[in-house]
């Protein structure tokens, strides 16, 4: 799940881990891995996340667990 801004649209962020097997979703639960927060994250996403134990990430810190998967952040024009 996404919350401020990145690099890329949030569209384009969701679209690019779902064409790797993840699923991005709209709000924090029990099951979600991870909170990516860019710039200006909202704070009620945050709180969430703290409220599930949920691990936050930033978008440096995100782009360091895909290439640990082999997956590259940003994504380019071809996803």
């Amino acid at each position: 799940m996404f919350t401020g801004s990145l690099s890329v649209t949030r569209g384009e962020a969701q679209a690019h881990v779902e064409a790797h097997g993840a699923s991005a979703t709209s709000s924090v639960s029990g099951n979600t891995d991870y909170l990516v927060a860019g710039e200006d994250p909202g704070r009620s996403k945050r709180a969430d996340a703290d409220a599930e134990d949920v691990p936050v990430l930033d978008e440096d810190d995100f782009a360091d667990l895909l290439a640990e998967r082999g997956v590259a952040w940003p994504p380019d024009d071809d996803g």
